[in-house]
């Protein structure tokens, strides 16, 4: 789980390859959240997993176009680490 400003992302990787992404405000309300699954024979990749699901999970929220720049760049800034 990573909290950014007043926002809270967790990402959750499951039994069948899928990894979830929950998007929470500042009040741990849910905001959003999106899916990525990965097909039978397709090489596992949690990286892009995580990319895939939190885009989805941004385009269901009501997020201005600079909050889910400002959410991009703290996910990349994380991931750098």
């Amino acid at each position: 789980m990573e909290k950014y400003k007043d926002v809270l992302i967790d990402f959750t990787v499951g039994t069948r390859r899928q990894t979830t992404c929950f998007i929470f405000d500042g009040f741990g309300l849910p905001e959003g959240v999106g899916f990525a699954f990965c097909r039978t024979g397709d090489k596992y990749n949690a990286m892009e997993g995580e990319k895939l699901s939190l885009k989805r999970a941004l385009e269901t929220t009501k997020f201005s176009k600079q909050k889910r720049a400002e959410v991009w760049r703290m996910y990349f800034e994380w991931t750098k680490t």
